[in-house]
């Protein structure tokens, strides 16, 4: 559940990156739902390397493009709401 980590963040030094599904139900399988709600692999990397981009500890063209090499929408609606 990401709601609750979602909840703490405002309170802490650094912004949280939180991963998980606050539904289920939406998918057909579990490969499906892991896309679905951004826990995959590949959105998993895509979460660090954005959060490693923010704080200057990574190139942000370098970023974008793995993004793009891994087939993430940055432009995405937050699944918990889609």
């Amino acid at each position: 559940m990401k709601s609750l980590p979602d909840s703490l963040s405002p309170w802490l030094p650094s912004r949280l990156v939180t991963l998980g599904t606050d539904g289920f139900g939406r998918s057909d399988n579990r490969e499906h739902l892991r896309s679905h709600f951004e826990i995959s692999a590949e959105a998993i990397v895509g979460a660090t390397l954005s959060k490693l981009a923010r704080e200057g500890k990574f190139k942000a063209k370098a970023a974008q493009k793995a993004m793009d090499e891994l087939g993430l929408n940055v432009e995405a609606v937050d699944p918990a709401r889609a």
